[in-house]
């Protein structure tokens, strides 16, 4: 039974040893946010079943002595103070569910409007910092869960990236805000949001349209605008700019195109009317958009079950 216990407690030595050295390195911190990533990346690969049942498992191992050497840089390099700066910062704004949700139904966080807002801010060595941004647009962090905002830092006069994990608390015009749902309401209330929201709507229309427009291989300021123009008939609000930024970014193919032909069936007549002139407009002197205008139906189908 000696020799087995030297045997565990020379190889648990051993992997110790591992960690320290892992430790050593990642005292860099672009290397430490090189080894999270590496961490969020094969965790994933792992969970997608991507590794064979013994490369599995050294995964596994080599993710837990990265986790554990972290772990040991952070309670190294945190004081107490910082600590309680960490604990506080949990407190206040991790839960970012609302955000994602916001996120997965319109798919980005483009447009805020350059909203200012007041923020006291820990950075990644502890460092806790108030501040003055201009949010220009937010992103999905690549090594984490979370979301990062993109802003002018008026402190340092330069852009800047901000961790919403990171951020203690905030403040618009002396009042402390909820930063989550400060920022959720922010965006549903901008004209960038609008767009996306009636161009979600309509994604059959904007698909048939779309297509119309790049027939040729180009797909020019004035289609969009036409296209723009055509969405206002839904909402009146929208604003022409922001629309066609966002219909830049829908490019269909031939198989979309006959799909969105079959899902219009529901439309009032007066849009599919409106519809196919609109495809008229875009194609122009072009045969074969106008062919393919040409197909858009405007008489709905009668119901003959009886």
């Amino acid at each position: 039974m000696g020799f087995f216990k030297k045997i565990r407690e020379k190889s648990a030595a051993k992997r110790q040893a591992e960690i320290e050295e892992f430790a050593e390195l990642f005292t860099d911190r672009s290397e430490y946010s090189i080894a999270k990533k590496e961490v969020k990346k094969l965790k994933r690969m792992i969970r997608e079943g991507q590794f064979s049942f013994t490369d599995k498992y050294r995964a596994i191992d080599h993710v837990d002595k990265l986790e554990k050497a972290m772990a040991l840089v952070d309670s190294i390099q945190y004081d107490a103070p910082v600590r309680r700066e960490k604990i506080i910062k949990r407190k206040h704004s991790v839960d970012q569910t609302q955000l994602r949700e916001l996120y997965d139904e319109i798919g980005d966080f483009l447009e805020f409007g350059d909203a200012v807002i007041n923020i006291k801010y820990m950075n990644r060595k502890g460092d806790v910092t108030e501040r003055d941004i201009v949010i220009k647009d937010i992103r999905e962090s690549t090594y984490s869960d979370g979301f990062y905002i993109n802003a002018h830092c008026m402190l340092r006069n330069e852009q800047r990236n901000f961790t919403i994990d990171n951020i203690l608390s905030a403040s618009v015009g002396g009042e402390k805000i909820d930063l989550i749902p400060y920022l959720c309401d922010l965006y549903q209330t901008n004209t960038y949001y609008k767009a996306i929201v009636v161009i979600k709507k309509n994604i059959d229309l904007v698909t048939i349209l779309n297509y119309i427009a790049l027939l040729d291989g180009r797909f020019m300021k004035k289609e969009k605008i036409i296209i723009a123009e055509f969405l206002k008939h839904f909402d009146p609000g929208i604003d022409t700019e922001m629309t066609t930024k966002k219909l830049s970014e829908i490019r269909p193919e031939s198989g979309e195109f006959r799909k969105a032909l079959k899902n219009i069936k529901n439309y009032d007549q007066e849009d599919l009317e409106l519809l196919k002139a609109t495809g008229i407009q875009l194609a122009g002197k072009d045969e074969i958009k106008k062919a393919a205008a040409n197909t858009i139906p405007v008489t709905k189908k009668e119901d003959n079950r009886g």
